[in-house]
């Protein structure tokens, strides 16, 4: 048995001298009055809950000086709380669950591979010696299912030491008796002072992976590594939520943003808009007339083409991403181009269709991190900006100039879009986020075609549209949450689904020919030229103050000496802590800390997974050094380069490479 939890088990007391009945009762209501202030300060949402909570269930303070709770007449712990805990304890490994995450560097940011490269050549040169699964008991997330009585909830911190502490409990009957027999007062002083301490009360079983995922990505998702699960309850469903954070506790770093992404986002977006004259959509909030298909290049397109082409001058037509040249080819002209990827093979592609076909009569409406000239080959280019990157604090003036949710691809981006300018009234067409077959992501011809590009693997089976199982991948079915987030935060929407593949949750599935438009009343154009009349241009002054106001090149180096002084205490979490407060990993309104911190965090992953794996404790200083120097020479490679690239932007270079080494 573990030498810390045989401890944390002897510390647990059993009373054994019998007790004043009316001093027990006094002591008790005063550790309930003092937590209950505690909580009104300190946690207001769980004393809300708890203030006026009447209990269905009492507590019993039993003849042996034991507790439990009764519901119904019958005691709920088999040998009473206490005892309960410390039987726990004693056989920890049958009621936890220690999630790991692998690291390599596949699929590593190309900033982080080579630091992490070098550690794993020092710790082989340095003879460390590496355990399979973590071997200490430390870890810096403890998630604990079921609060009961609370007698085992302080043994746990002690034993793991974490710094962020998720509680979850069902019914909250159990707290409020707790507040009778546990300090919590206590606790929750000790945990905020090193971190976080949450409740999470009488949450649906398919909310908590969810939740659990926030907190990770919130608190610090460089040490996702070694998160210890107690379940004080046993349940299936619990089980079940494990078996998910399991398999998805990657998706917590998701979304951080990598240097190079960043960088070039913000210097693309300073060439898009330094000229002062591109118009930036804002949001209309005023009712758009006609209706509007948003159309993807999903494989059930190609049936929907004759559709849309009998239907093209009865709705605005957005086209998305790789859909455009699909459209071109069959004879129909969008009203509206959507794309939000940044790479300079969107701008090659893009080309290539303007060879086959004239682009002058489409609108762009593009993110401003797109390729700078990608906008000039179409009519009126109108930019927006997507929030979570490092652009949106940095040049948004107004909330309404940027989407909402427009990741993680260009059909997410183009039903944003259509929900941005107004429309009521939607038709999703081709948008499968998945295929019938597990061969088959888009409709034949275009781009994808000419690229001969692996599609991935379709390996997740989720339901279909109109029925049956549809194969999607985990960045499709990204992209189909965002977009169900989106829809659901839509209200006076009607959005129909007439797409053949995966079942969107809060759009209607429609078969396309149950649709009946009505004839406009006037031309199309008139009423798309309505849409441009709250549109806003991006001024060269306006461009000049933000970019001042930032001062990124100045603000890089003080910012450098704030990183590297997180090297200085090492132990207890502190490092991981500090950084984590600094780079602020569930915020989008920092721009400098944007730039760097997925990549940081993509190098530190490995720091805590290294640490959990080292056999002998007396070697930890050594592997520490190495983490030093390859950290410190990261952060100096990413300063230095960040404030060069932004120098040269100042100087009017022309932005011409799009990879940044």
């Amino acid at each position: 048995m573990n030498e810390d939890v045989t401890n944390a088990m002897d510390d647990i007391e059993m009373p054994t001298e019998a007790v004043d009945v009316e001093d027990e009762v006094d002591a008790r209501q005063a550790m309930f009055d003092a937590n209950m202030a505690a909580l009104k300060e300190k946690v207001p949402g769980v004393y809300a809950r708890l203030k006026d909570h009447k209990p269905i269930s009492e507590l019993l303070h039993l003849s042996d000086g034991e507790m439990n709770v009764s519901f119904d007449g019958e005691n709920i712990f088999e040998r009473g709380a206490v005892a309960d805990a410390k039987h726990q304890l004693a056989n920890f490994t049958q009621y936890s669950t220690r999630l790991t995450l692998n690291v390599s560097k596949e699929g590593m940011d190309p900033h982080a591979e080579p630091p992490y490269t070098r550690v794993l050549d020092r710790i082989e040169k340095s003879g460390l010696k590496l355990a399979e699964n973590p071997i200490h008991n430390e870890s810096y997330f403890l998630i604990i299912y079921g609060i009961g009585l609370a007698q085992h909830i302080e043994h746990l911190v002690d034993m793991t030491k974490c710094r962020s502490l998720a509680l979850i409990e069902p019914n909250i009957d159990f707290l409020y008796h707790s507040c009778f027999v546990f300090d919590w007062a206590s606790l929750v002083e000790r945990m905020q002072e090193r971190g976080r301490i949450d409740f999470y009360l009488a949450t649906a079983p398919e909310q908590t992976a969810e939740i659990l995922h926030r907190v990770f990505r919130r608190d610090n998702p460089m040490c996702l590594d070694g998160t210890w699960v107690f379940q004080h309850y046993k349940s299936s469903i619990m089980a079940g939520i494990i078996r998910n954070l399991s398999e998805n506790l990657r998706t917590a770093i998701l979304g951080l943003g990598f240097f190079q992404d960043e960088i070039n986002m913000v210097a693309q977006t300073y060439k898009n808009l330094e000229s002062g004259t591109v118009q930036i959509a804002t949001k209309n909030e005023k009712s758009a007339e006609l209706p509007c298909f948003v159309v993807g290049n999903g494989p059930s397109l190609e049936k929907l083409l004759p559709f849309i082409k009998e239907n093209a001058e009865k709705a605005v037509i957005i086209s998305c991403g790789s859909a455009l040249e699909t459209l071109l080819d069959n004879g129909i002209q969008p009203d509206f181009w959507v794309m939000m990827e940044r790479g300079d093979l969107v701008l090659e592609l893009t080309q290539e269709t303007a060879r086959k076909h004239d682009l002058s009569g489409i609108r762009f409406m593009g993110s401003t991190t797109v390729f700078p000239g990608l906008s000039d080959m179409f009519r009126d280019p109108i930019f927006f900006f997507r929030p979570g990157l490092s652009t949106a604090p940095l040049f948004v003036v107004t909330d309404d100039q940027a989407l909402f949710m427009p990741d993680p691809l260009s059909a997410n981006a183009g039903l944003a879009a259509s929900l941005h300018l107004g429309f009521r009234t939607l038709y999703l067409l081709g948008v499968d986020v998945g295929s019938r077959r597990q061969d088959k992501a888009h409709t034949p011809g275009g781009w994808y075609n000419r690229l001969s590009e692996p599609y991935g693997a379709f390996g997740i089976r989720v339901r279909g549209n109109f029925g049956g199982d549809v194969w999607t991948t985990s960045t499709l079915q990204w992209s189909k949450q965002s977009m169900e987030i989106l829809l659901r935060n839509s209200r006076g929407r009607i959005v129909n689904n007439l797409s053949d593949g995966a079942l969107i949750e809060a759009a209607t599935p429609m078969h396309h020919k149950a649709v009946k438009l009505p004839a406009i009343k006037a031309p199309k154009e008139a009423y798309i030229e309505k849409l441009y009349e709250d549109f806003t241009v991006y001024e060269r002054s306006t461009f000049d103050d933000r970019w001042e106001q930032a001062a990124l090149v100045d603000n890089f180096h003080e910012f450098r000496e704030e990183l590297l002084a997180t090297l200085e205490d090492m132990d207890d979490y502190a490092f991981e802590h500090k950084l984590a407060n600094m780079l602020h990993p569930a915020l989008s309104n920092k721009s400098l800390e944007m730039i760097l911190r997925g990549t940081i965090f993509s190098f530190c992953i490995s720091y805590t997974f290294f640490l959990n794996r080292l056999v002998v404790k007396e070697e930890h200083d050594v592997f520490k050094q190495i983490m030093k120097d390859e950290f410190t020479a990261l952060i100096n490679e990413l300063c230095d380069k960040a404030s060069e690239i932004f120098l040269d932007l100042e100087a009017g270079k022309p932005w011409t490479e799009s990879f940044v080494r």
